[in-house]
């Protein structure tokens, strides 16, 4: 169980970063349009890109030490990045930039999907580099444990997102909630770090 929850929180803690992906299905969801394509879109895609890095990647890394060392520093820095530049944009005095909300047609909505779910590469470093660094302390099948509570996140982040937003709508447009976004997400981003480390 304790390994399911440590691939829930590593898988969330990514996640929950709203990046291009993230912000796009909190658009769709608050402006009430194609959620439940969107939100299984963006869910089918992680579970692609959450597979690459711990059954792909994770195995490829498995064979070199040397090169994990490396990947494991490098994603420690770029973890540490992110999280000061979260926080920094938490206690900023310049004006957030509030979702632009504006129709989509059906084609356009599956194709920004697709989009900004593989061809944004902040999701293959947070979900593939990162989660397949973090993948690689388990063996066997505690691996498939840790698989299985990366993508339970990860379904769980976007039916919430998606679904929830489009009721907290006013919640949404106020600069406090990104602020406080940005500043849990640095938390995150550092505890991540963290578990790379030790």
């Amino acid at each position: 169980m304790e390994i399911f929850i440590n691939g829930f929180i590593s898988s969330l803690a990514q996640i929950m970063a709203i990046g291009m992906q993230g912000a796009w299905v909190l658009e769709c969801g608050l402006k009430k349009q194609n959620i439940r394509k969107v939100v299984i879109l963006c869910i089918i895609c992680d579970v692609f890109l959450i597979t690459f890095g711990i059954f792909g990647l994770g195995k490829f890394l498995e064979q070199y030490p040397l090169i994990t060392q490396i990947f494991r520093f490098s994603a420690v820095i770029f973890l540490v990045c992110y999280s000061v530049n979260s926080f920094k944009k938490a206690i900023s005095k310049n004006p957030y930039k509030i979702l632009d909300i504006k129709n989509n047609g059906n084609k356009a909505v599956i194709l920004k999907t697709l989009a900004v779910s593989l061809l944004n590469p902040h999701a293959w470093i947070d979900t593939s580099l990162i989660i397949g660094g973090l993948s690689l302390e388990y063996l066997h099948i505690e691996k498939y444990i840790f698989f299985l509570g990366c993508i339970f996140a990860s379904a769980f982040w976007f039916i919430l997102l998606g679904y929830s937003s489009g009721m907290c709508i006013k919640l949404f447009t106020k600069e406090l909630t990104w602020r406080s976004f940005d500043f849990i997400i640095g938390i995150s981003m550092l505890f991540i770090a963290y578990k790379l480390i030790y």
